[in-house]
């Protein structure tokens, strides 16, 4: 059980004695109280009989009696008065019509008219607009229903429907005070509602303070108010002198009646005004023409941020504790925005510093290029991203375009060599900064190279650096001078075309001419190392000319992919595979080794290569034939390792497909006289004379 104290009461009376004092009325010394309310939690085990007899016990009183204790106990639960005159009246009225409705009911009178009571209902209710008013007038009927029943009951027998009657009107009271309260509720949220959206409506066009002036005041069209100016101090700070009066200079002024009519001076408008006498005179007269309007006068003023007063005309806003809180934030963002706005134009002159220095740095360079040393070396260092370096002090100078060329924020880039050396790409810097030695040192007439420079985004773009040497007059290099030049597009070209020289396009393996080359390489490291072996293999599908006339060639193109895959896989990184073109493939063997001989990798690519082939929804079988030719025959060139095993895998072929052969010089020998024969038999076919040989 506990007190509930009204602090809005307690803040007036000290308020009102504070005003009587000031008005020269007495004021008696002493404690001044302000009522609170008796609260009962019966949480805690008390009840609302506390300090009465029990409800079996209780002290019967007279009408009178319960009509005062019903205006006491209501009274009491005004805990939010408004302060204004007349509570007394208004107690006694919602009292009369309480007991009045209740009395009604129990003697099962018509109940009384209830306009009257609903309206001291809602009278009693504003005095203080909140749920615990409707808890406490409800209580207070409550306890005034018990009272009554108790003083009428008959000890004699049952009350009838007395007590039935009085409860149906309890209820009937208290929807009376949960309609006003609901109603209340919805007119508060309404408004703050609207406040709300006026808040955002303001702070919205506050926070646009780089589209239209807040000095201007415009945004306060979205609100209430009547009327306001803006005044900014006149003196920066530390200009004033001690125990001066500050100036403002009215730079902002608002008449919601003058709208857009140029005849209605806006109040105080360019004028400069002491700080004691702001706000301006005719702020003040548009007060004076509403008594209902007061000025409010605020800082607008954020932390270290000052920038002078808001004078505001218009109404206290009685729905919340302090009127003053939306008008404090309507300053404080007024401050957030003319330092936004500050903001701006200081990097805005900032700006126009920056391209002034430009331009004289433009016309510094210009200058420059435009003189005949200047000119003369960057026109020989050809065209591009020039760059200067200072020899003696280590400081060079890039230009805009040779830092557009790596594509970087321009802070990024400094003025020392390391700017660019330490970009170039590790395999290339080396070379680089040999050049520039042979060049510096007399061994060269100038630096001319092709190397790599990381880009912003980590990338390496391919330049051309030229450079020239500037000598003092004892030959000391002092001054050297180039450019780099963007040759990526022509080094990407490069590198695909040479791509497309030495690779198949189809499935992307060496074609005969690296295969050749590579072939060649081996053969020079084998004699130079007796122990050092190699092979070939060449390999053709059987069947391959079926699946191309049965299911199209894009299925046959798809089909070699596959079997290029497989073979690769099968292979060591010192081996390589190759296709010659059509169904045809050739493998180098290098450092052969043991288990990987040649016979062993044929076997596993044969075995490899029958597995059927899932291409295109087909399920398609293959077999390869191999010829293989290995080192220990003693090849004196790279075509008689590759007609040799081609050989072999003819033999093979014809011997039995899908299987392998070894090369042997039989197998050249029978060659070469089947060839011969045929020719033979061709010259006897165009001469009509018919001869017949046997080879055994």
């Amino acid at each position: 059980t506990s007190i509930r104290q009204d602090f809005g009461a307690l803040g007036r009376l000290a308020a009102q004695l504070l005003l009587d004092k000031l008005a020269g009325i007495h004021v008696a010394d002493g404690q001044h109280e302000a009522p609170t309310l008796f609260v009962v939690r019966e949480s805690c085990g008390c009840t609302n009989d506390i300090g009465e007899a029990t409800p079996h016990g209780r002290v019967k009183r007279s009408a009178g009696a319960r009509l005062r204790g019903l205006e006491d106990h209501l009274d009491r639960t005004l805990t939010a008065d408004t302060g204004t005159p007349g509570r007394t009246a208004i107690v006694a009225g919602a009292a009369a019509s309480i007991v009045d409705l209740l009395e009604s009911a129990w003697r099962g009178d018509a109940s009384p008219v209830t306009d009257l009571l609903q309206t001291q209902l809602e009278t009693l209710y504003q005095r203080s607009p909140r749920n615990q008013t409707v808890r406490g007038v409800m209580a207070a009927a409550r306890d005034f229903a018990t009272e009554l029943m108790a003083a009428h009951a008959s000890d004699d027998g049952p009350a009838g429907d007395g007590p039935r009657r009085v409860a149906a009107q309890l209820i009937r009271l208290m929807l009376m005070l949960s309609s006003i309260h609901s109603r209340d509720q919805f007119d508060e949220t309404t408004y703050f509602q609207n406040a709300l959206g006026t808040q955002y409506a303001v702070s919205m066009d506050l926070l646009r303070s780089h589209e239209e002036d807040p000095r201007s005041l415009q945004w306060l069209e979205r609100t209430s108010v009547r009327a306001g100016c803006l005044g900014l101090w006149s003196e920066a700070p530390g200009e004033l002198a001690p125990g001066a009066d500050p100036t403002l200079a009215i730079v902002g002024a608002f008449d919601r009646a003058a709208g857009n009519d140029p005849r209605r001076r806006r109040p105080g408008l360019d004028e400069t005004v002491a700080a004691s006498a702001f706000p301006p005179a005719q702020l003040l007269a548009l007060a004076d023409e509403s008594p209902e309007d007061v000025i409010f006068v605020l800082p607008v003023k954020v932390r270290t941020s000052d920038w002078g007063l808001l004078s505001i005309v218009g109404q206290i806003d009685s729905k919340v504790a302090s009127g003053r809180e939306t008008l404090n934030q309507w300053a404080a963002l007024l401050t957030v925005a003319l330092d936004h706005q500050a903001n701006l134009a200081s990097l805005e002159e900032q700006r126009q510093k920056v391209e002034r220095s430009y331009e004289r740095e433009r016309g510094l360079v210009e200058d420059i290029r435009l003189s005949e040393e200047r000119y003369a070396l960057a026109a020989e260092a050809a065209s591009g991203g020039l760059w200067d370096w200072d020899l003696v002090n280590d400081v060079v100078f890039y230009s805009a375009r040779w830092i557009a060329l790596l594509d970087c924020p321009d802070d990024a880039i400094g003025n020392t060599s390391d700017d660019w050396f330490g970009r170039v790409h590790p395999d290339d810097l080396a070379s680089l900064l040999s050049a520039i030695e042979e060049h510096l040192v007399g061994r060269s007439d100038a630096v001319e190279l092709e190397h790599r420079i990381r880009r912003g985004d980590g990338s390496y773009l391919w330049v051309l650096c030229r450079a020239l040497v500037i000598r003092s007059a004892d030959d000391v290099p002092i001054r050297m001078v180039g450019s780099l030049t963007d040759v990526h597009e022509r080094k990407e070209l490069e590198s695909q075309l040479r791509h497309a020289a030495l690779y198949d396009s189809l499935t992307g393996l060496p074609n005969r001419t690296l295969f050749l080359d590579r072939l060649r390489v081996t053969m020079t490291r084998a004699s130079r190392h007796a122990d050092h072996r190699f092979a070939v293999l060449f390999l053709d599908l059987d069947g391959f000319k079926l699946v191309n006339d049965s299911l199209g060639h894009l299925l046959g193109d798809a089909l070699l992919s596959s079997v290029a895959e497989r073979i690769s896989a099968d292979l060591r990184p010192s081996d390589t595979a190759s296709r010659f073109g059509g169904d045809e493939f050739a493998i180098l063997l290098d450092d052969i080794i043991a288990p990987h001989n040649p016979v062993a990798v044929a076997e596993r690519l044969q075995e490899r290569l029958a597995r059927p082939f899932h291409v295109g929804g087909h399920e398609i079988f293959v077999t390869a034939s191999i010829g293989i030719a290995s080192s220990s025959t003693g090849y004196q060139s790279a075509e008689d390792v590759l007609r040799d095993a081609d050989t072999a895998m003819y033999r093979a072929k014809a011997t039995e497909k899908g299987t392998h052969a070894i090369f042997d010089s039989g197998m050249h020998t029978r060659a070469v006289s089947r060839l011969r024969v045929e020719a033979e038999f061709r010259q006897a076919v165009d001469g009509d004379q018919l001869r017949l040989y046997y080879q055994p």
